[in-house]
């Protein structure tokens, strides 16, 4: 089951509010370090990347809350870079042969 509301530990991404750019900030999605969206949690508004932070998400998210409506770019290096999917709806790592399961290094969170 999806939790309701997860946890945030950390928020990364721009910060800009509906000011004077009248542009809404995105919305915020959390990975979880664990399947079944258990562990240590990162909250994400925008976009992220390993080379923004410390190096502790590096390859270490294996689940995802996505709000409805939204949908997020995961990347399995820095910067945006190597292989990438197109995740719509929240991911859960089923097994441990799963590709993405502690590959991510970036991400980038976009409107369905």
């Amino acid at each position: 089951p999806l939790p309701t509301r997860p946890r945030p530990t950390l928020t990364s991404g721009p910060g800009c509010g509906r000011g004077e750019s009248g542009f809404l900030q995105p919305p915020e999605i959390s990975y979880f370090e664990h399947q079944s969206f258990r562990g240590a949690a990162l909250t994400i508004a925008g976009e992220w990347s390993v080379a923004y932070t410390d190096d502790f998400w590096n390859d270490r998210i294996s689940s995802i809350y996505v709000p409805r409506g939204y949908a997020d770019i995961l990347y399995e290096h820095a910067y945006f870079g190597g292989r990438s999917v197109l995740i719509e709806g929240s991911w859960n790592t089923a097994r441990r042969c799963d590709y993405w399961n502690d590959r991510i290094s970036s991400l980038r969170v976009v409107r369905r």
